[in-house]
């Protein structure tokens, strides 16, 4: 079992982060947190490096401005991967989640390798 300790950018999103490899970003969908990705992180962090991270107003994330929209929610996963210094990640998104990957995926293409968008 892998053991994951909850780490926190300087803007305060909290994350997971182990394994090595091409990175693979996981959202949750609303009103869960990173820890739904449980197995997934376990499955996929043998041949990936996985972030699974707390979108904002959920689990130990801070909460957004009332105003923040996609494009806020898509700045926090930018400023996740400037902080882990990934140039690109393969992003999965599960419902709510899969909103913030495809804004992410219209605001910052270069660094993006890969989209898949659940529900």
């Amino acid at each position: 079992m892998i053991q994951l300790t909850a780490e926190h950018t300087p803007a305060g999103t909290s994350y997971l982060a182990t394994g090595q490899g091409h990175p693979v970003v996981l959202i949750h969908g609303v009103g869960l947190n990173k820890e739904m990705w449980g197995g997934q992180i376990v499955g996929l962090a043998t041949h990936y490096k996985v972030i699974a991270y707390d979108m904002l107003g959920h689990g130990a994330s801070p909460r957004p401005d009332p105003e923040t929209g996609l494009p806020g929610y898509a700045e926090q996963l930018h400023e996740l991967l400037t902080h882990l210094q990934l140039p690109q990640a393969a992003v999965v998104g599960f419902s709510m989640g899969g909103l913030v990957a495809r804004a992410f995926a219209l605001e910052f293409p270069e660094h993006l390798s890969g989209l898949v968008v659940l529900n």
